[in-house]
């Protein structure tokens, strides 16, 4: 099987935060969270295919939102990570503004997949 690389397709800035805290509750740990916001039509310039790939997160919003990039190469992967970096918007979120964020996505009912929640996110949301 060919490599493939997990995106999200964010159809407005509102759902930043829901696509953080649903990747975030699959982990063991709080670190903080980095991201780069590109647009979609960089995939296709570099030659990659974005497939409809819905995923596994406790939030069923963001399972629609999942996307995988596909068809890649060394050279594909290179040329992406160099448009994705002149062009994109780079941001992260510190270890306390994500525990912030993945509280307030559990008090919306946003994570609402319970089993997909690691145990780590599961004692600090109280579950």
């Amino acid at each position: 099987k060919r490599p493939e690389l997990s995106i999200f397709k964010l159809e407005n800035r509102a759902d930043l935060d829901r696509i953080l805290a649903a990747y975030s509750v699959l982990r063991n740990r709080n670190d903080g969270i980095g991201y780069i916001i590109f647009n979609d039509s960089i995939p296709d310039n570099c030659q990659i295919t974005i497939s409809d790939d819905p995923g596994k997160f406790a939030d069923p919003l963001v399972d629609k939102l999942h996307r995988n990039l596909t068809a890649l190469t060394n050279l594909r992967s290179a040329n992406l990570v160099n448009s994705v970096v002149l062009t994109g918007t780079v941001g992260d979120r510190s270890e306390e503004d994500l525990g912030d964020i993945v509280k307030d996505a559990h008090s919306q009912g946003y994570l609402s997949q319970r089993s997909r929640i690691d145990s780590y996110w599961k004692a600090i949301l109280g579950l």
